[in-house]
C-alpha cells in the first residue's frame, strides 16, 4: 500500500504530487500509487477495464477517421457523377474531392456539366468548399459554418427558333415526381460566398450576346432554425453586365414572419443598345440609343399587409427615339426622376423632382426656363400651344432644361 499524503489543517492535500494522486484516485489507480514499480503500474493499467475501454474507443475512432478520409472521396465522386447525370440527362464529371473527417471539411474541385451533345461544358465550377459543424448532430439539422463557390461559369444559348439549349434539362427536372408535402427541413448555413462568377448568353434569335462578369454574392447567414429566425443578415450582390457595373446591399430577416428587408441597388451607364432586339416589332417608334443610372432603396415587410416601398433616383441619358422610317422623332440629354415614396402594391407614386435637360423633337432642340410643377407633369413656362412651341424650336436651338421642382403626388384609387 502507498503512503497517504499529509493533510493540511484545512483538509487539503499539499505537495507536488497531489494532483497526480487525485487523478489516480479518480481513475481507480490509487491502490497502485507509491511503492509499486513502473512495470507493476503498467500491468495494473492493462488490467483496468476503464483504461482498456478508453484505448479501444480511441483506436476505433482513429480507424473510422482514417477509413472516412480514404473512402469518402472516391465514393462521393462516383455517386455525384452517377446521380447528377441521371437527374439532368447530361454528363456530369468531378475532378477531385477532398474530405477531412476530423474537421468535417469537404472540397469538390472542377465540377463540369456538359452540353447536350457533350462537345463542351455548359457549367463549370472551379471549387466548392463546405465546412460542417459537429452541432449538426445535436440539432438533428445541417449546420454549415461556411460554403464557398469559386469561379462558376455558365453558358446558355437561345437558338434561332426561340428554344434554349437547356430545355431538355428543364423538361427532365419538371417531369420528376413531386416530393410528399412536409415541413421544410431545418438548416443553418453561415458565410455563403460565390465569387468570380460569369454567365454568357448567346441569343441567336436577335443576334445578340450578353455577358456577366465578376459575379459576387455573399450571404452571412441563412437559417430557419427557431433560435435563429430573427437574426438579421446582410447579403451583398455585385456583377458587371455588358460592361455596366451593378452593386447592391441589404439587411434582411428572410425566415422571420415579417420577411423584413432593406435593400440598396445601384448601377451606372447601363447601355440599352444590347436590349433593343427585345422590343416588340411593329411599333410606330423605336429606341436607338440610351443609358440608365439608378440609386434605389427598397424596403419590404410582410405584416398585416405586404408593404413595398421604393425611394431614390433613376436617370436616363442620351436617349434617341426614331419613327418607323428611321427619322429622328425625339430625344434628350438627361431625364432624372427622384422617387420620394413609390409603393407599387398600393398604387401610390410620390415624386420629389423631375428634371429634363435638352429635349429635342425631330431636327429641332427646344427647352424652356425651369417651371415648378404641382401636378407631377412637366409643362413649359410659356403657355403656348404645342404647335407654337414647335414653330419657335424650328427657328432656334435652345439648350436650357425643364425641371419639376415641387413635390407631386399621383395616386390611383
Amino acid at each position: 500500500m502507498g503512503v497517504a499524503p499529509a493533510i493540511e489543517p484545512g483538509g487539503r492535500p499539499f505537495g507536488s504530487h497531489h494532483r497526480a494522486f487525485w487523478f489516480f484516485v479518480a481513475s481507480g489507480m490509487a491502490p497502485y500509487f507509491g511503492a509499486h514499480s513502473p512495470s507493476m503500474k503498467a500491468a495494473s493499467l492493462k488490467r483496468n477495464k476503464w483504461v482498456r475501454g478508453g484505448v479501444v474507443a480511441l483506436m476505433a475512432v482513429l480507424a473510422l477517421l482514417i477509413l472516412a478520409w480514404l473512402a469518402v472521396p472516391p465514393i462521393a465522386k462516383s455517386q455525384i457523377q452517377k446521380i447528377a447525370s441521371e437527374k439532368l440527362g447530361r454528363q456530369v464529371t468531378v475532378g477531385k474531392i477532398d474530405f477531412k473527417p476530423w474537421t468535417l471539411e469537404l472540397t469538390l474541385n472542377d465540377l463540369r456539366i456538359a452540353t447536350a451533345d457533350g462537345s463542351q461544358p455548359q457549367v463549370v465550377v472551379s471549387r466548392i468548399y463546405a465546412d460542417a459543424e459537429l452541432q449538426s448532430i445535436f440539432r438533428l439539422a445541417p449546420v454549415i459554418d461556411a460554403v464557398t463557390i469559386d469561379s462558376p461559369a455558365v453558358v446558355v444559348t437561345r437558338k434561332a427558333d426561340g428554344k434554349y439549349d437547356i430545355d431538355d434539362v428543364l423538361a427532365k427536372l419538371a417531369a420528376a415526381p413531386d416530393a410528399p408535402q412536409s415541413e421544410p427541413p431545418r438548416f443553418a448555413i453561415h458565410n455563403i460566398a460565390i465569387t468570380g462568377g460569369s454567365f454568357d448568353f448567346d441569343d441567336k434569335a436577335v443576334k445578340r450576346k450578353h455577358e456577366v462578369r465578376d459575379f459576387v454574392l455573399k450571404v452571412p447567414l441563412l437559417s430557419n432554425l427557431p433560435s435563429q429566425r430573427e437574426i438579421t443578415t446582410e447579403p451583398k450582390l455585385a456583377f458587371v453586365l455588358n460592361g455596366s457595373a451593378f452593386d447592391s446591399a441589404a439587411l434582411s430577416t428572410p425566415f422571420a414572419d415579417s420577411r423584413k428587408t432593406d435593400a440598396q441597388l445601384s448601377f451606372k451607364d447601363l447601355d440599352l443598345v444590347p436590349y433593343l432586339g427585345y422590343i416588340p416589332g411593329g411599333l410606330p417608334l423605336a429606341l436607338r440609343a440610351g443609358k440608365l443610372d439608378a440609386e434605389l432603396k427598397i424596403d419590404f415587410e410582410r405584416a398585416a399587409a405586404t408593404g413595398l416601398k421604393i425611394t431614390g433616383r433613376i436617370a436616363a441619358r442620351g436617349v434617341k427615339v426614331v419613327d418607323e422610317k428611321g427619322a429622328a422623332l425625339l430625344g434628350f440629354d438627361t431625364l432624372e426622376v427622384a422617387l420620394a415614396d413609390v409603393r407599387p402594391l398600393e398604387r401610390v407614386v410620390h415624386l420629389a423632382q423631375v428634371t429634363l435637360a435638352a429635349p429635342s423633337s425631330g431636327r429641332a432642340r427646344c427647352s424652356r426656363p425651369a417651371q415648378p410643377l404641382a401636378t407631377g407633369r412637366t409643362t413649359p413656362a410659356d403657355p403656348k400651344t404645342a404647335a407654337g412651341i414647335q414653330r419657335d424650336c424650328a427657328k432656334a436651338d435652345c439648350t436650357t432644361g425643364w425641371r419639376a421642382s415641387r413635390q407631386s403626388r399621383l395616386e390611383r384609387r
